[in-house]
């Protein structure tokens, strides 16, 4: 038997990568599903938004802006660890 899987995985040159592939592909799918719904059923359960979320969408131009500054900012930190 051991033979055979000797063989087996001389076959596929990489053995190994594709699981690790897979494996990030489902938790990439999987993670963000669980939590939108999550947040779904968070806010059906607490009939609408929570007067916090309500805030914040009222300002969402303010969000937006210092979102894309703070991923701006995230990218150049990463980029001057390299």
């Amino acid at each position: 038997m051991a033979i055979f899987d000797e063989f087996y995985e001389s076959l596929d040159p990489d053995s190994g990568v594709r699981v690790k592939q897979f494996e990030s592909f489902i938790y990439a799918l999987v993670i963000p599903v669980l939590i939108l719904e999550l947040l779904y059923l968070f806010i059906i359960e607490s009939d609408g938004l929570p007067d916090w979320m309500e805030r914040v969408s009222r300002k969402s131009g303010f969000v937006w802006i210092y979102g894309i500054i703070a991923i701006v900012l995230v990218g150049i930190f990463r980029y001057l660890i390299r």
